[in-house]
């Protein structure tokens, strides 16, 4: 059994709508986030929007007799950073029963800043290298006591997109990755892994840029005991992106002459926030990831060496 995630909801359509706007020339500074969760057909959602940073979460739990599902998401945006958890967790102990949750977390943030430089007089055209990075993980488990009639899975995918945008160029990014898993090995798919990625475009001195940043995970999992069957069964979903997608700050500026500019600003009239410097979080996000996928592995283990001693 794979567990698969449900429709999205008429929440999340409001969501990519404000995410979407983030493609566009920010007036001023923008943050948006979504946090959703799904007991079968039971959903829970938050939804904010502001002028200012912003945090939502979502929690739900239950299922029917013989089965519990739980799950949970938070979306945090701050100033050049976005913080997004999802997880799923799904269980069956006594049939018939089948149980089902998905959880969803998205947020979106744009900003725009002036590059200037005491080098080199406005107009001057050059050739800005910034670096954006993503931090974080997904991972599914599943297992079961017998494989006729019992089953789980677990699902959990990320995906996101960076552009900065001058007068005549624009500088983007897309990847995406998704597990999927049954009672068997897990399939994997996607174009990008978190890491440092870097981006360049041609822009003049005292020209406006626009940074624009959006992403959004999911994780979900299910479990069942058709009838006739008995055993226990377990999913599970997981995606941890504490600093989903982050600004990586400034890498270099150099003149048509190959000629470094090491005096410059570059600073958001809106938020204040100095775009020369990367976006650090207050926690300390790449551990936390690590730390919560070794757990997952751990906790499938120790289920997998507990149906072997029950059987």
């Amino acid at each position: 059994m794979k567990a698969t995630l449900k429709d999205r909801p008429a929440s999340w359509g409001l969501l990519s709508m404000i995410v979407g706007s983030c493609l566009l020339p920010a007036q001023a500074a923008t943050y948006g986030a979504l946090a959703e969760v799904r007991i079968v057909d039971w959903p829970t959602t938050q939804l904010a929007v502001d002028a200012v940073p912003v945090h939502v979460s979502a929690a739900q739990a239950g299922g029917p007799a013989g089965g519990y599902t739980s799950a949970f998401a938070s979306a945090r945006v701050n100033t050049g950073g976005i913080h997004l958890v999802a997880t799923s967790n799904s269980e069956a102990t006594a049939g018939p029963v089948r149980t089902y949750s998905s959880s969803h977390a998205a947020g979106g943030f744009s900003d725009d800043f002036v590059l200037l430089s005491s080098q080199a007089p406005d107009g001057t055209m050059v050739s800005l290298t910034v670096r954006f990075h993503l931090s974080g993980g997904i991972g599914t488990a599943s297992g079961a006591t017998a494989i006729e009639g019992v089953g789980g899975g677990g699902t959990a995918s990320w995906s996101g997109s960076f552009s900065l945008a001058g007068n005549d160029e624009v500088a983007r990014w897309e990847g995406y990755e998704s597990e999927s898993r049954g009672l068997g090995d897990a399939t994997r798919d996607g174009n990008a892994q978190p890491g440092d990625y870097l981006m360049t475009l041609n822009v003049s001195l005292g020209e406006r840029l626009y940074l624009n940043m959006s992403g959004r995970i999911d994780a979900g999992s299910g479990s069942q005991i058709l009838p006739g069957a008995s055993g226990t069964s377990w999913g599970s979903g997981q995606a941890l992106f504490g600093s989903t997608f982050a600004w990586g700050g400034i890498v270099s500026v150099v003149d048509a002459n190959q000629q470094a500019l090491t005096q410059f600003t570059a600073l958001s009239d809106a938020t204040g926030f100095d775009y020369r410097q990367a976006y650090v979080s207050a926690v300390p996000e790449p551990q936390a990831a690590a730390l919560w996928l070794a757990g997952l592995l751990a906790v499938a283990a120790l289920r997998r060496r507990s149906a072997v001693s029950s059987a």
